[in-house]
């Protein structure tokens, strides 16, 4: 067994061949960085050091604002200039925005139209790509310009993924 399954079968982080750190994201998935590596980061807990490091790439630096609560959702993406529409799903949330699993992710910058269902309820908002993570996923800011009904209902998903997941 390569190093890169062991670290998915025994859910460590751990350090890879080739300059490469698996870095659990602690919610079920990996990701490798290099500037970990090169910095002497072999461990999740070690990484909240580097946020502050100029030139990090912005998949690992840490820019929220507000808690994040691992929340599985269906995500209907919509690119605002193309118009094309993806169908993925959140990891996680936050009231600022999600991350969104995509194998093809959306360029950095890109404008768009995120619908999050769960259940019968539908939480809607215009966003945008903050980071991507190649073959991963995008981290997406929402719009600011939320109407009430919608920040409500957010905050509703928040609260029940916040007991949920003490």
């Amino acid at each position: 067994m390569n190093k890169f399954v062991a670290v998915l079968a025994t859910e460590r982080d751990a350090v890879l061949a080739d300059g490469f750190v698996a870095l659990h994201n602690g919610f079920g998935g990996i990701f490798l960085s290099a500037t970990a590596a090169k910095k002497g980061v072999s461990d999740r807990a070690s990484l909240s050091a580097l946020k502050e490091i100029s030139g990090m790439p912005d998949a690992i630096r840490d820019r929220r604002v507000g808690p994040r609560y691992p929340l599985i959702l269906l995500a209907e993406i919509t690119d605002l200039v193309s118009a094309t529409k993806f169908t993925a799903r959140t990891s996680d949330v936050s009231r600022g925005g999600c991350y969104i699993d995509m194998l093809n992710p959306l360029p950095q910058g890109t404008k768009i139209h995120v619908k999050l269902q769960q259940e019968k309820e539908t939480f809607e908002s215009g966003a945008t790509v903050i980071y991507v993570s190649p073959g991963l996923g995008i981290g997406v800011a929402f719009s600011e310009d939320l109407s009430g009904v919608q920040q409500a209902l957010l905050e509703r998903w928040l609260s029940a993924a916040a007991k949920a997941n003490p």
